[in-house]
């Protein structure tokens, strides 16, 4: 049966099972039946930038930016035997004291090359690292308008996009 849904658009299984098509999609997603599409190969410059951002960036964001998904980013960095964890430096932990008191990650993570803001995090909690006073009394507003705009963007479109799922799902 799922052979014979996969050559089914959305639509047209959510009319057979009296469904939208944005209903057919998440649930679709949700149990990790994805369209049957032939592997695109990868691009010279797809793993140059795989090798540059893997574990600096978020994995969704860099997929995002492939056009790839998620699965197929990390098991390409499989292949490219790429890692995301490492020991920390000693330049990076001074690096961490520096800037984490007062600085919002995302600004100076590029100072931490292949180190994703999830580690920053963590590891400013094993090493007692905390916020400064002054960092913590200002406001989101504030430390949002530290990050670059490209980041903003990114930040605004993923919050309207959740909030939409919600909508859809609410009316489900």
């Amino acid at each position: 049966m799922l052979a014979k849904c996969a050559a089914m658009t959305d639509a047209a299984i959510g009319k057979r099972l009296g469904r939208s098509k944005v209903g057919v999609v998440i649930r679709r997603l949700k149990f990790g039946i994805h369209k049957l599409t032939p592997p695109v190969p990868w691009a010279l410059d797809e793993d140059s930038m795989l090798r540059d951002l893997y574990g600096a960036v978020d994995t969704i964001f860099l997929a995002a930016m492939l056009t790839r998904p998620p699965e197929a980013l990390r098991a390409r960095a499989f292949y490219l035997n790429l890692r995301m964890r490492k020991a920390w430096s000693q330049e990076e932990d001074e690096i961490l004291w520096a800037h984490y008191p007062c600085t919002p990650v995302p600004v100076f993570a590029c100072l931490l090359p292949r180190r994703t803001d999830r580690n920053i995090y963590h590891r400013a909690d094993v090493l007692g690292i905390e916020r400064g006073h002054a960092y913590v009394l200002s406001t989101w507003d504030q430390r949002h308008h530290a990050y670059p705009p490209e980041l903003r963007s990114l930040i605004r479109l993923h919050h309207n996009v959740q909030r939409k799922l919600q909508d859809v799902e609410a009316k489900h």
